[in-house]
């Protein structure tokens, strides 16, 4: 989505407080806030650590307990839970935020959160910079009570709220420092592996090494970071502003963030707070959904026929291996398998994907089919796929919405790797 143009609205009534969370190791300038004179308005003050303005007295963090209904922002802000921390700046009620602008440093994320005491009156936040361009919308809520915004990293400049709409309420409009951990990456494709392309904000660029580009970190992503055997993603980042765009060579997680790698001997990477395009090769992703989900089919009819467990596997787009626990194997059982898979694909079996807590998920009879289970015993969710009425396991991969979009599959060998260790070789045929 791209930012609108902003419209003015009448004055709504409010008491602004400001939560921001460094994303970046550099010194960023601080935060200062200054309403538009009026005869109601309080005096102008600026955020703690400003030369000239301090935090307001007796301001404290916003309550906990907002909305959480995603926002239609463009930058990618989305409804919070609300949160606790450092207040930076107050302006005294009766000033209208439609007119009260800020400084922003760059690469600082925050919370904007609104206690409308109106019954009835829809409201929401906008956010406008320099140019009266709509760099941020949440989503609109009607009646009395609180919601909470995450606002992504914004570019370092002048900003200006504003609401969609225009009835007199009242309410406390609070933006504050949230204490603790920054938000961790969005990762879209585990819940979306369809979406092919989102708008994202920078909220860090480390540099390159000697054997890697420059990594950048987004708010939000649709690259999956590879895992479980499936490769990541690659793709382009564009900056819509000057037409910049970038190849992303790979993806990776580190701790709560996904980082896009570039292309070593990348100049002029991105910035942080930059607006992006984040957009996938959608048709190498889509042959590796395609392959993935043909593993598990054959992982589920190796299971279910033959009781073998599987000890290893791996993935390119269009083919892959899977290694199991068989004494003998030979040319009459591989093609008794391969027929018996490309069977269960063309049935159309639907592909499902569910998160579920430990304890229900490890209540599932053979959920786990490694030899080994590799899941670390500190997650408390597992995210499972199942092919109904063929396969259910715990993944972390993507994959089809239906079997027949795999097409089918040919053993294009197998071979042993033990005793007890056998493997078998596929290739994607047809879909």
């Amino acid at each position: 989505m791209r930012p609108s143009r902003f419209v003015p609205v009448l004055a709504l009534a409010g008491v602004i407080v400001i939560l921001v969370a460094a994303c970046s190791t550099g010194e960023a300038p601080g935060w200062t806030f200054a309403p538009t004179p009026s005869p109601t308005a309080a005096p102008s003050v600026a955020a703690s650590g400003v030369p000239g303005g301090s935090a307001a007295p007796g301001a404290s963090a916003a309550p906990s307990g907002g909305s959480t209904a995603p926002s239609a922002a463009p930058s990618g802000g989305s409804a919070g839970t609300g949160g606790t921390g450092t207040v930076l700046a107050e302006v005294a009620s009766g000033v209208a935020y439609q007119t009260t602008t800020f400084q922003a440093p760059a690469s600082q994320a925050f919370q904007i959160t609104f206690d409308n005491q109106d019954s009835g009156i829809p409201h929401n936040i906008q956010i406008a910079d320099a140019s009266g361009a709509n760099v941020f919308e949440g989503d609109t809520v009607t009646g009395p009570g609180k919601i909470t915004y995450d606002v992504p990293a914004l570019a370092a400049g002048s900003y200006k709220f504003s609401c969609k709409w225009h009835p007199n309420m009242t309410g406390d409009l609070t933006v504050q420092k949230p204490t603790g951990s920054p938000p961790m990456t969005d990762a879209i494709c585990y819940r979306d592996a369809y979406l092919r392309s989102v708008d994202a904000v920078v909220r860090d660029v480390r540099p390159a090494t000697s054997d890697a580009g420059p990594l950048v970190v987004l708010d939000r992503t649709v690259f999956y970071p590879g895992g479980g055997g499936q490769p990541a993603d690659r793709g382009v980042l564009l900056r819509a502003a000057d037409g910049r765009s970038w190849s992303v060579r790979s993806a990776r997680k580190d701790g709560p963030d996904i980082v896009h790698e570039l292309e070593p001997g990348t100049d002029d990477e991105p910035r942080t707070g930059d607006r992006l395009t984040v957009d996938l090769d959608w048709a190498r992703r889509h042959a590796l959904m395609r392959t993935h989900t043909a593993l598990h089919a054959l992982c589920g009819v190796v299971w279910r026929d033959y009781g073998a467990q599987v000890t290893g596997g791996n993935m390119e787009p269009g083919a892959g291996r899977m290694d199991f626990e068989f004494e003998r194997m030979g040319a009459e059982l591989v093609d008794e398998i391969e027929a018996t898979v490309n069977a269960e694909l063309a049935v159309g079996r639907d592909v499902r994907v569910n998160v579920l807590p430990r304890e229900e998920a490890f209540a599932i009879p053979d959920l786990i089919r490694t030899k080994i289970n590799l899941l670390p015993p500190g997650i408390e969710e597992i995210r499972t796929i199942e092919i109904v009425g063929l396969d259910l396991q715990a993944d972390g991969g993507t994959h089809v919405g239906n079997t027949h979009e795999v097409g089918g599959i040919r053993v294009s060998g197998y071979e042993s790797k033990g005793r007890i260790n056998k493997r078998i070789r596929i290739e994607l045929v047809g879909g």
